[in-house]
């Protein structure tokens, strides 16, 4: 008797979830369809803590297993919105409403509403609830809104400046160097993203914080007492585990059933906590409307999007930002970076403070790894070069975001890459 009773009461909990999902699911696109555009019906909600951290997972498991529909392993990704692109955009229309249990999300991928949000911010609010996620210390320029953004705003847009950006190119030359060093010692280079993660980790250390540490790569092997390596070593995690720290805070991350990683994640916050109030006392002692739905805005639809690009919308085709009235590369003409189509640091009251920045790092760059190299897929065996580029394309469209903050290429550590020298 005690068996059943406790099978019973197993099964309440995932039964009585199924009704809710049910229940809420159908009120939920009853009101959807009142507002007239196309709908697309979830499941589960983009914001479901445990899809946040195990979503994805879930989903390419039933992709080997050939488990599932092809409506679940395109659209219940964790970050799917990175993968599909304009996809969806193209088959439902620039404008749906996507319903799920949790709430129903208006998806955009069209320029022109994506502008007019983005100038009226204060009519169309941001979901503090879902931005909670990067409260890891408290409230920042990401987590706030109204006059209290307006605080963290001035606090931060102290950082980049033209003269700060000085400091940037400087340094961003500087690691740039290193890190090509680094590559060319290290053939085939399977770990791009790990080590420009390091690229700008350090970059943003000497902005910000005064702390010049040198590049080391993924096989370098650096102390674990090392500054510059907790420096990296801590915010790496914590971006790599937001998700994580969001859904269980600092503390139940260390409880004896959590796994080592998450552990680790709660490990990183209390270095990276010490690492920046050990700043702090450095420089004390130098001194001495209302919408019901929530709101998705799909950069990543309209930067790709036919609409607005053509069928090259994911060519690499630097002609497209370039205009020129007469030959000569003095007459040609550099568009701005932004437009109606062409957001990647938004614009208007949320700009991201960190545009100029981003940009003189990426820049610097580029600059240093390009002037005397050039850079090639390591080629399979019995495979051609068109083969290869092809390939290490289709690797780099495959984005993961499942615990990570960013959209991240899901598996890096297959797009080998060869540097050479560059012939003159």
């Amino acid at each position: 008797m005690a068996i059943v009773t406790v099978f019973i009461s197993l099964l309440v909990i995932p039964v009585s979830l199924l009704a809710w999902s049910y229940l809420s699911l159908n009120h939920n696109k009853v009101i959807a369809e009142k507002v007239g555009f196309p709908i697309l019906v979830k499941w589960i909600s983009p914001v479901n803590p445990f899809w946040m951290i195990m979503g994805s997972t879930i989903v390419k498991a039933c992709r080997k297993l050939n488990f599932g529909t092809a409506n679940f392993h395109r659209m219940y990704l964790f970050g799917w919105e990175g993968n599909e692109r304009s996809r969806i955009h193209e088959e439902l229309g620039n404008i749906f409403m996507m319903v799920t249990p949790g709430g129903n999300w208006l998806c955009v991928g069209d320029a022109a509403v994506i502008n007019e949000v983005i100038r009226r911010p204060k009519e169309f609010r941001r979901n503090m609830e879902q931005m909670a996620v990067l409260n890891v210390y408290g409230k920042n320029l990401s987590t706030t809104d109204d006059e209290e953004w307006q605080k963290h705003r001035k606090v931060t847009s102290i950082t980049f400046t033209e003269k700060n950006n000085e400091l940037v190119w400087r340094e961003s030359i500087t690691q740039s160097k290193a890190m090509l060093r680094y590559w060319k010692e290290h053939q085939p280079v399977t770990t791009i993203t790990t080590d420009t993660k390091v690229f700008t980790l350090n970059v943003l250390a000497a902005a910000i914080f005064n702390k010049n540490y040198p590049f080391e790569g993924v096989k370098s092997t650096p102390s674990s007492q090392d500054d510059s390596y907790q420096y990296r070593n801590s915010l790496s995690t914590i971006l790599s585990s937001i998700v994580q720290i969001f859904v269980f805070g600092e503390n139940d991350l260390k409880a004896w059933w959590t796994p080592n990683s998450w552990k680790d994640a709660a490990v990183a916050i209390d270095i990276f906590r010490s690492y920046i109030l050990g700043l702090i006392n450095e420089e004390r002692e130098y001194v001495s409307r209302d919408i019901e739905h929530n709101q998705h805005l799909s950069l990543a639809a309209v930067h790709t999007h036919p609409q607005y690009w053509g069928d090259e919308g994911l060519t690499w085709k630097p002609e497209r930002f370039i205009t020129s009235t007469k030959a000569g590369i003095e007459n040609e003409v550099l568009a701005p970076d932004t437009s109606a189509h062409f957001l990647p640091w938004a614009h208007g009251q949320r700009i991201c403070p960190g545009k100029k920045f981003s940009q003189v790092e990426l820049v610097a760059a580029l600059v240093m790894l390009f002037r005397d190299h050039v850079v090639a897929p390591q080629r399979q065996r019995n495979e051609s070069m068109e083969d290869a580029r092809s390939r290490l394309f289709k690797t780099g469209m495959e984005i993961n975001h499942e615990g990570t903050m960013l959209f991240e290429v899901a598996e890096p550590q297959k797009a080998a890459l060869i540097w050479s020298k560059r012939d003159h």
